[in-house]
């Protein structure tokens, strides 16, 4: 098992490290596998302890995805974190999280939040960048879910 460190910086500085379990890594694609490990409210999902995170990352998009599960495999929903500068490391990947996300729940529903706590000091590029982005993904989700989902079938199915 090899471990990699997920280095997210909010739009306010404060910078947060996650360890994960590399599941793939490809050259414009990165699978990091994460545990829960304590409450949190996303929209109207509760996320526990114990409960599963398959986070995606690629270098040249504009967002990043985590697929989260319960203990029994079950999805919960796909979430979207708007996001620039996506870097890969060694043992490290890094990413800027633009605060607006997306969740989609596994009956289609979306949810869009955190578009509150973008600070009022941004620059007028970066909140047409956080828009433009929310709109293009809202168009994309099925596409892109489909594609995770299929990666992380194969990934699964190799090990």
């Amino acid at each position: 098992m090899q471990y990699w460190v997920e280095r997210k910086t909010k739009l306010t500085g404060e910078v947060v490290n996650y360890i994960c379990e590399l599941i793939a890594s490809e050259p414009r694609r990165l699978i990091l596998k994460y545990e829960i490990n304590q409450n949190y409210q996303v929209g109207n999902l509760a996320l526990r302890p114990g409960m599963i995170t398959y986070g995606f990352y690629w270098p040249e998009r504009n967002y990043t995805l985590y697929k989260w599960f319960d203990q029994d495999g079950t999805l919960l929903g796909n979430y979207f974190n708007i996001a620039d500068s996506v870097q890969f490391g060694d043992e490290e990947v890094s990413w800027r999280d633009l605060a607006v996300d997306i969740l989609v729940y596994p009956d289609q529903t979306v949810e869009v939040l955190d578009e509150y706590e973008i600070p009022e000091s941004v620059d007028t590029w970066v909140r047409i960048y956080i828009e433009a982005t929310k709109q293009n993904l809202l168009r994309q989700v099925p596409a892109i879910i489909e594609e995770t989902d299929r990666a992380l079938q194969k990934v699964n199915e190799a090990i």
